[in-house]
């Protein structure tokens, strides 16, 4: 992201500039739904209550596939 970030700051390439932003902004949002689904995960964890647990697990598989469907889109 650093790197990423310096290459945006040296840039004077409106085209590259815009690029890069973009590519930024996806670092961004999977980095945020990979901290989400480490959030529910630990959730997960320490959760007896079963209904609760049942909750959980199908909002991961909810995270799971949007960072899947992020990895394919970006292959």
């Amino acid at each position: 992201k650093e790197r990423l970030q310096s290459e945006l700051s040296e840039c004077k390439d409106e085209e590259k500039r815009r690029e890069l932003q973009e590519r930024l902004k996806e670092y961004d949002e999977e980095s945020e739904s990979l901290e989400r689904l480490l959030e529910i995960m630990s959730e997960l964890e320490k959760c007896k209550d079963e209904e609760k647990r049942r909750e959980l697990e199908k909002k991961k598989r909810e995270c799971d596939e949007v960072s899947k469907k992020q990895e394919t889109e970006q292959s």
